[in-house]
């Protein structure tokens, strides 16, 4: 994992292989998606994880801000 409180990595859904993005904070070790107020426990229940989210774009801009 790396040094930041939150890592980032694409998920693939088992269903209709649909791509998604969801954290795992690193402190509490919980998994979390945008737009949904609760943790989630674990994700490989329903989807492939396809591996980290680069932390900068193409362009060298930072994805964090």
């Amino acid at each position: 994992m790396s040094d930041e409180s939150y890592s980032y990595f694409w998920w693939r859904h088992h269903k209709d292989a649909s791509t998604f993005i969801a954290c795992r904070d690193t402190e509490d070790g919980l998994w979390y998606m945008p737009g949904l107020g609760v943790p989630i426990r674990d994700p490989s229940v329903y989807a492939t994880c396809l591996g980290p989210v680069p932390r900068c774009t193409d362009t060298g801009a930072s994805i964090d801000q």
